[in-house]
């Protein structure tokens, strides 16, 4: 979680989330972001999946305001084999981390 200061000095409560774009970890974590976003409706959350994950995902209900959706990995496109996993296990933390740095800036 990353605290940053608004123009108001209260500090803006923000969480990144990074899910695991395959199988339904992805939808089950999204919908435990709604439940928390509608409860604290002052706090963003930044939602990392990939972004055919991000896509099916929105197509397929609405999320709250608070809840920024941000596709990282579009150079890839993943199903559900194996081969697809092992190679996000591979590529994700850097495509992650590059996603979350240029959230920063």
């Amino acid at each position: 979680m990353s605290t940053m200061m608004t123009n108001s000095s209260l500090p803006e409560r923000h969480i990144a989330v990074l899910a695991f774009p395959f199988a339904s970890h992805a939808g089950l974590t999204l919908w435990l972001i709604c439940r928390l976003a509608t409860a604290a409706v002052d706090v963003t959350f930044s939602f990392y999946s990939t972004a055919k994950s991000i896509q099916y995902l929105l197509s397929s209900s609405p999320i709250p305001d608070n809840i920024k959706p941000c596709p990282v990995l579009d150079e890839y496109v993943f199903s559900e084999n194996m081969e697809d996993i092992e190679l996000f296990l591979k590529v994700g933390k850097e495509c992650f981390k590059r996603a979350m740095k240029a959230a920063e800036d």
